[in-house]
């Protein structure tokens, strides 16, 4: 299939391609490699917690199966991916993919507000929580290096 593009294009995907590759086989080269996984396996893992909490704090949802709830957390992680952030396309993509299963006989055009709501909530609360600890872990930082430096 890639023999259809220009050169420059195909060099370009090959270029992504390759570089994907030694980025995942990169792990295998550093020191820590279980630590680095455990921490990348802990990382997800809490998206998911925080992903279901929100999930079945709605009276909504919370008759939902698994299945909604990872199928939702799958399209928000596409909606991430998307756009830097998330920003509008986080709750879109969720509400999308909730409202499947919340109004099966949709026509999948439509977003049920309840399932928009709730892409809303989780995308709104991992946001201010990535700001509040960023801001906090810049003013330990902070604190740390001037003790260095003294």
């Amino acid at each position: 299939m890639l023999f259809i593009f220009k050169t420059s294009i195909r060099k370009k995907i090959i270029d992504l391609i390759k570089g994907v590759f030694q980025g995942v086989f990169s792990i295998f080269k550093s020191k820590d490699k279980l630590k680095f996984i455990g921490h990348t396996l802990f990382i997800w893992l809490m998206y998911i917690i925080m992903f279901s909490v929100c999930f079945f704090a709605l009276d909504s949802t919370k008759t939902l199966g698994i299945d909604a709830m990872l199928a939702g957390f799958v399209a928000g992680t596409i909606g991430m991916v998307v756009v830097q952030g998330g920003i509008g396309v986080y709750p879109a993509f969720v509400g999308l993919i909730i409202t499947i299963y919340l109004v099966p006989e949709s026509s999948g055009l439509s977003i049920s507000p309840e399932a928009l709501a709730l892409g809303w909530i989780i995308w709104t609360s991992q946001t201010v929580m990535m700001i509040i600890l960023g801001l906090i872990s810049l003013i330990i930082n902070g604190k740390n290096v001037k003790l260095i430096n003294e």
